[in-house]
């Protein structure tokens, strides 16, 4: 699923890429290409984004995602060579996160949600 997503997610940048190279930043189809290395597109039309990519020295580091139209990223993605290293979600559209994961070196996995205002680790299956 997450190798899915993440595949959507690259076709629609080289979709922004293709665009940004034919020298054009301005509103296509809903995506807005910022010469600041960010990548923003309004997935509901109503002149905010819903899903930012923001790309350094050609590589994507960050994904953000507004998932009920409220204006806020409920779900941000943090990238390292393409892969996925952390991934935090506000899962109760609170405008707290409180579930978060990260992935190490050597497949290292952790699982953390919040409860009470502290951080708990949830044991792997």
């Amino acid at each position: 699923m997450q190798k899915t997503i993440l595949g959507i997610l690259l076709l629609l940048t080289l979709l922004a890429l293709a665009v940004a190279l034919m020298g054009s930043d301005r509103l296509v189809e809903g995506m807005v290409i910022h010469k600041n290395g960010r990548i923003a597109r309004d997935m509901n039309y109503d002149h905010r984004p819903d899903y930012v990519e923001t790309w350094s020295h050609g590589e994507l580091v960050k994904i953000e995602q507004d998932s009920d139209a409220d204006g806020r990223y409920e779900s941000t993605t943090y990238l390292r060579n393409n892969e996925p290293y952390r991934l935090e979600i506000d899962t109760n559209h609170d405008g707290r996160l409180d579930y978060r994961e990260t992935w190490g070196a050597g497949g290292a996995h952790r699982t953390e949600v919040e409860r009470n205002g502290r951080w708990e680790t949830v044991p792997a299956h």
